[in-house]
């Protein structure tokens, strides 16, 4: 992670601790439930609801240059931005728009190779405005390998196919639908992560510091997630393999599978088990006929609703 970015997430961190006291004293009282910090011309907003950046795409007021493209075919992508927003979507041909913000967005395309980076000089605390990149995708193609990155900004990604998806986000979310790949590692350090309808042979994602909400989930072998603050919400198909770790946070899991399909075990240190809506203490475990799901929360309910 880029030193800005592990100063804010060193921010928000105590911040979300802090917050957490001040909102419930908040809320008891009848006040607001949330406070909001300003970093610079920024802000960082903590409340009951997680933590909510604002501000941090429109930093600095510069003379916006857009930049519409057609792009010869690709297979591989590889975005790596210090900060702006990137998208990846579909269109009626390969093509890219790009819209500078203070630092001048650059490309390549090479031996089937599409890169997209920023010069923004490394380790500068900067309240300049970041960029914006949009790669679009003909219906139906498929890359081999696409790792897209940025330390500050989201990343949306829209019926992408790809035999192998990397995505990182320092400060910012991840949203992702339609996906279609046979290996994904998500990782955020702070921020959150949707998916809707993703299509996985494995999926793994790494959470420090957000809430995940995936629902039409078609995992086939491997599913693991892990966070060290922030619930987790699934539910689909969750694959043969299944773990997720919170240190904090509630995990609720909706699997299309029969419980007796599963062999699982349920536990929390501090919180309740429940299956199928029955409080059944702090841990829990069955047999089952194929399947594996270990679920664990230090600090947060665990929940299962099978069908």
């Amino acid at each position: 992670m880029k030193k800005f970015a592990k100063v804010i997430a060193g921010i928000a961190a105590p911040l979300f601790l802090i917050g957490g006291v001040l909102t419930g004293i908040g809320w008891y009282m009848g006040a607001d439930t949330h406070i909001e910090v300003p970093v610079g011309k920024e802000h960082i907003r903590v409340g009951w609801d997680g933590i909510r950046f604002s501000g941090w795409n429109s930093m600095e007021e510069v003379a916006s240059v857009e930049k519409n493209m057609e792009l010869e075919p690709f297979t591989r992508l590889e975005v790596n931005l210090s900060a702006g927003n990137v998208t990846v979507t579909t269109g009626e041909t390969y093509g890219m728009r790009l819209r500078d913000g203070s630092v001048e967005l650059k490309y390549a395309l090479e031996d089937g190779v599409l890169k997209v980076w920023d010069d923004r000089p490394a380790g500068v605390l900067s309240t300049q405005k970041g960029g914006s990149v949009e790669i679009f995708l003909p219906d139906g193609a498929a890359l081999t390998d696409a790792d897209i990155a940025s330390s500050l900004g989201s990343l949306t990604l829209d019926g992408l196919r790809a035999d192998n998806l990397t995505a990182t986000a320092d400060l910012g979310e991840v949203n992702g639908s339609e996906l279609r790949v046979d290996s994904a590692v998500l990782t955020l350090n702070c921020g959150s992560l949707s998916l809707t309808g993703i299509e996985a042979g494995e999926l793994e994602a790494e959470l420090a510091m957000g809430n995940m909400t995936a629902t039409g989930m078609a995992v086939a072998d491997r599913l693991t997630v892990t966070g060290s603050t922030g619930s987790f919400s699934l539910e689909g198909e969750l694959g043969e393999k299944v773990s997720v770790t919170a240190d904090l946070g509630d995990i609720s899991v909706k699997p299309a599978r029969e419980e007796q399909w599963y062999e699982y075990g349920l536990s929390t240190d501090l919180g309740q088990v429940m299956v199928n809506g029955r409080s059944l203490g702090t841990s829990f475990s069955q047999d089952g006929e194929r399947g594996s799901m270990e679920l664990s929360s230090g600090m947060g309910d665990v929940s299962v609703q099978f069908p």
